[in-house]
């Protein structure tokens, strides 16, 4: 998981030199920041826990380093072809996933009655599975980066007509494409509006760090059940031959 403890573009920008290391020395970062302490961060503005939440009166983020930001976060892609759907219809399912956080597209998509609403979620619930298996990233700290469709093969079929004509109707098939990116909660919250926005992406941002350790701590009980099982079994296998 990358580390963005620290949101650094706060301190970026061209600031007179008091101001500069004022600001050099706060943070958007409040994953520590737990239970009763949150009313309180939000009711003097974060100064006291040295964070910045009032940003109105900081210069807007250039696009291009937000890119770089985002550049650097991962991001995992998904795939599902040749899906019997036409593009157009299929897209407009896809839309509304494309940037929502993962757990928010999946809840949308749960009560899409399009169709293939749910095989849109099954492709975005298979590529979390990959961020899980690669980098231990659960669906908390995971957003829809993108979510479209392409064409793909299209079957020509005989369409019967009035007088004895005939004409074609097509098949249209199309594939999917998902990329799942980690989210960078100190830029969200900057980049929030108002305080219940960085209210909403600080309890999150909470919610993830917890999700993560539990997970961890449960793939650090495996790997300690598979080794303990592996050494069971070497064990007996000195004992058969004794």
């Amino acid at each position: 998981m990358a580390n963005h403890g620290t949101l650094s573009i706060v301190s970026s920008f061209h600031y007179p030199e008091t101001q500069r290391k004022t600001l050099s020395t706060k943070s958007t970062d409040v994953s520590d920041v737990t239970g009763a302490e949150t009313a309180a961060v939000f009711a003097d503005g974060g100064e006291q826990f040295g964070m910045v939440l009032d940003t109105r009166h900081l210069p807007k983020l250039k696009p291009g380093l937000v890119r770089r930001r985002l550049a650097n976060c991962k991001t995992y892609v998904g795939r599902e072809k040749a899906i019997r759907q036409s593009p157009w219809k299929l897209n407009r399912v896809c839309q509304l996933a494309a940037g929502l956080t993962l757990e928010e597209a999946l809840t949308q998509l749960r009560f899409c009655d399009i169709k293939n609403s749910d095989l849109v979620a099954k492709v975005l619930r298979r590529t979390s599975n990959l961020a899980d298996i690669r980098d231990g990233l659960q669906m908390s700290q995971l957003e829809v980066a993108e979510c479209f469709t392409t064409k793909s093969m299209m079957l020509k079929r005989l369409k019967p007509m009035g007088r004895g004509r005939t004409g074609i109707m097509h098949h249209k098939y199309s594939h999917i494409r998902a990329v799942l990116r980690e989210i960078d909660f100190p830029l969200k919250i900057y980049q929030a509006h108002s305080l219940n926005q960085k209210k909403k992406w600080l309890l999150h941002q909470q919610r993830a760090k917890q999700d993560a350790q539990a997970a961890k701590a449960k793939r650090e009980e495996a790997e300690r059940l598979l080794k303990q099982q592996e050494q069971q079994r070497e064990e007996r296998k000195a004992a058969m031959k004794d």
